[in-house]
């Protein structure tokens, strides 16, 4: 009878070393070239901005990119939670929007993943992505009382 356990410490850092999962807190997985890897890093660190991310500098972001989120779907982008509220931790908070899509347009899982890691790689922090037409009703009132209009 084979072992894998046997073997398992040899092939484990080679697949680490051609392979990289990038795991979103909703359990889904895009995997990434390990040459990208570096270069996405260097473009979140200079997309940084230090202690003075606020909702306006999102909102300032986010702007420079409408015409881009627009071609990917997005009609409308709301920024809310604690980044709105103006009670975000730096280190700790993701940035909250919700996005109205074009009516008619379908998006895969996989399209809602890579809108919300261009997201991320624009703002240089982590973003939760949710559409608006799936918010539940507590969330959703809670969004639409602190909720900001990006574009």
């Amino acid at each position: 009878m084979l072992s894998l356990g046997r073997y398992l410490p040899d092939f484990w850092p080679g697949l680490v070393g051609r392979l990289h999962a990038v795991i979103s807190w909703k359990g889904f997985i895009a995997y990434r070239a390990p040459s990208v890897i570096p270069r996405l890093l260097e473009m979140r660190e200079s997309n940084k901005v230090g202690s003075g991310m606020d909702k306006f500098t999102i909102i300032a972001k986010l702007r420079e990119h409408e015409s881009e989120l627009k071609a990917a779907g997005i009609e409308h982008l709301f920024l809310h939670g604690s980044y709105a509220r103006g009670t975000a931790i730096r280190e700790v908070s993701d940035v909250d929007v919700i996005a109205e899509f074009a009516p008619g347009r379908r998006l895969s899982i996989l399209d809602m993943v890579a809108i919300e890691n261009r997201l991320a790689d624009m703002l240089g922090v982590r973003v939760d992505l949710s559409p608006a037409i799936g918010l539940k009703e507590p969330v959703a009132a809670q969004a639409s009382r602190e909720a900001v209009l990006a574009f």
